[in-house]
């Protein structure tokens, strides 16, 4: 995971950003999805994908295109109860 953009201090919560590429590159698209959110929804499998937020973002970033690649970047109070849980389940 990438260090926090935003300061700690200016943000009273714990958040995950799932970001579809790096800043300086370009998210792709597909027929009808996003590449990011065509594998996203492919990998999490209609939620039983038993990872964390960060084998989610690994297995994805095994589907897209070396030219686009995911991140996950937290910002706020680091949790690591909320980073290792099981993606989109709380």
């Amino acid at each position: 995971m990438t260090e926090p953009n935003i300061p700690d201090d200016r943000i009273n919560a714990s958040v995950l950003l799932l970001a579809s590429c790096k800043d300086n590159q370009e998210s792709l698209d597909g027929p009808f999805k996003s590449v990011f959110t065509e594998q996203l929804l492919n990998v999490w499998n209609n939620g039983s994908f038993n990872g964390t937020y960060q084998t989610l973002i690994d297995e994805i970033s095994k589907l897209t295109p070396l030219t686009q690649t995911p991140q996950l970047k937290g910002v706020g109070i680091p949790n690591k109860l909320f980073l290792s849980s099981q993606p989109f389940k709380i």
